[in-house]
């Protein structure tokens, strides 16, 4: 025989759902973010194994068909390094 069924069962029910679509929704909101969160991880992967790879190269190894980078005997880490410490000093006399 079934059991009665009380409106605190049904109430408990119904909010028992809501909940759960509430915890649902969060999920599918959070999938973008961490979507976000691994291309950024990866984006400063591939930049650091870029400066790994490059770091120790001389300019004029690299551009030795003369067509655009004008440097004296730097390396792209030297460069680079140089950018970061220019930035710095400019966001630091703010």
């Amino acid at each position: 025989m079934a059991r009665p069924f009380s409106s605190k069962d049904a109430q408990r029910i119904i909010e028992d759902h809501r909940q759960l679509l509430s915890s649902l929704n969060a999920v599918a909101g959070s999938d973008e973010l961490l979507k976000q969160d691994v291309q950024k991880g990866a984006d400063a992967l591939v930049a650091q194994e870029v400066l790994k790879v490059l770091g120790d190269i001389p300019i004029e190894e690299i551009n030795h068909e003369k067509r655009g980078i004008r440097v004296d005997d730097k390396t792209f880490g030297n460069i680079i390094k140089e950018e970061i410490d220019r930035i710095n000093a400019k966001h630091n006399q703010k």
